[in-house]
């Protein structure tokens, strides 16, 4: 009878220990533009999920700029509480033409503030229409993977991959995800929330 306790105390151990809430902040290629938000990505990884522990929270604003989730930051925390923060924010700064080193700075105040809350925080990067001045698109991108190397996070390089400069998985402005891109983005970030850990599937292949 002992050991069947045991045992029992043990397995409520290791599913406390695995209970987590990942929020996923961002701009409109996070809230899903012009989709319902059942389709965007962060749904779309909830529902691969087998663990029951693992809740997901879409806290992305269309139009938000970094400075703009800087501002709502802590109220997002504070009504989310998250354990690991998924950032992808930039993009808005980046078409507007924002100053690099005001990219920067803002992208490093939001993980102080993450990091200072003890969240796990995974930075995405992101690129720019090829319209953009070459030069300046070069500065847009090395932002994302300087602060995530001076800040030692875990990096995942670019959320539109497979699906930025592919008509068919873009709505028409060719900028935003359709659903299809959206399934191909949730496919990319889930393959890599476990690859790292974040998401314990106990039948994934490693």
């Amino acid at each position: 009878m002992r050991l069947v306790y045991l045992i029992i105390l043990i397995v409520i151990s290791i599913t406390t220990l695995q209970a987590k809430t990942i929020v996923f902040l961002g701009d409109s290629l996070t809230a899903g533009y012009n989709i319902s938000q059942k389709k965007a990505f962060p749904a779309l990884i909830y529902e691969k999920i087998t663990s029951e522990s693992v809740t997901i929270i879409n806290a992305g604003v269309s139009g938000d700029t970094t400075f703009n989730l800087l501002n709502r930051l802590h109220w997002v925390i504070e009504q989310t509480k998250p354990d690991t923060a998924f950032l992808c924010i930039g993009a808005n700064d980046g078409l507007r033409g924002v100053s690099i080193n005001v990219i920067q700075s803002n992208l490093q105040q939001i993980i102080n503030i993450l990091t200072s809350q003890n969240i796990t925080t995974i930075l995405a990067g992101i690129s720019l229409p090829e319209n953009y001045a070459p030069l300046y698109v070069t500065s847009f991108e090395s932002v994302f993977e300087t602060i995530a190397q001076k800040n030692k996070l875990l990096f995942f390089p670019f959320l539109l991959k497979d699906v930025a400069g592919h008509n068919k998985f873009n709505l028409p402005d060719r900028i935003h995800p359709n659903i299809k891109g959206h399934e191909i983005i949730a496919n990319n970030v889930f393959e890599f929330l476990v690859s790292t850990n974040i998401i314990l599937q106990p039948n994934a292949v490693h």
